[in-house]
């Protein structure tokens, strides 16, 4: 009995190890400025997983992983891939990891651009040991890579920045529920100071079992739900949107 005990003492040792570097952050949809001037936007609550061992994050119900650049004081993203509409589009995304902010910028790109764009970051991930293409939407996509160095990924991130990173923004308000998440160097900062997240359910302006379609496709999901990421990929694919 005693080393059952020890046994399973051990093995619960190992599993917090392994858990050290991994915590839930909540964020809330806040406000988007555009030309248009700023916008409240609904309330939302999205529950996010990180592990900063492996550089990555989740969504709460999905297994799709995204890799971060981890630097002191922030975490950034870049993404450049296929568009709904047609076209392609980028994304930078910053969560600043002093103030709790999450940032996104988001720009329309012609496919002219993206060939150009494509050029210099295909010569990039060319250097990276065993890189592999992401394929799942069809054309090519470019998302922070795993594999990638610190600079290299800093590179790509740089060059998308230079593009997408314009006056209109889309703002989250993330509630610091793990000190990981705190850069090192502001690790004393007042725990009082607790970010507050409004969760109050929004006011939906259509029916809730509205289904989503694209290109008069049904894909699934709930008005104003995230919709089914799989079906999506399937579904780009298929018509090479």
């Amino acid at each position: 009995m005693k080393k059952l005990s020890l046994y399973v003492f051990l093995g619960l040792l190992f599993c917090n190890v392994g858990l050290a570097e991994q915590f839930i952050l909540e964020c809330t949809t806040k406000y988007k400025v555009s030309n248009e001037g700023k916008k409240i936007l609904p309330k939302y609550l999205f529950k996010f997983i990180f592990d900063l061992d492996k550089k990555n994050y989740r969504y709460s119900d999905t297994d799709d992983i995204l890799n971060l650049i981890v630097k002191e004081n922030e975490f950034l993203e870049y993404h450049l891939g296929p568009a709904f509409g047609g076209g392609f589009s980028t994304q930078i995304i910053k969560w600043n990891r002093l103030s709790g902010e999450r940032i996104a910028y988001s720009r329309d790109m012609s496919v002219e651009k993206w060939k150009k764009f494509k050029i210099e970051l295909d010569k990039i991930n060319s250097n990276i040991k065993n890189y592999k293409k992401d394929l799942d939407w069809g054309d090519e996509s470019y998302n922070v890579s795993n594999l990638g160095t610190f600079d290299q990924e800093m590179q790509k991130y740089k060059i998308i920045e230079k593009f997408t990173k314009i006056d209109e923004y889309a703002v989250w308000q993330c509630e610091k529920s793990n000190n990981d998440f705190i850069g090192p160097q502001y690790k004393n900062i007042e725990k009082s100071k607790k970010l507050k997240v409004d969760i109050t359910e929004p006011e939906y302006t259509e029916k809730v079992n509205k289904k989503i379609q694209i290109g008069g496709i049904e894909i699934g999901g709930i008005y104003r739900k995230k919709p089914n990421f799989s079906k999506l990929r399937k579904l780009f694919k298929k018509n090479k949107w």
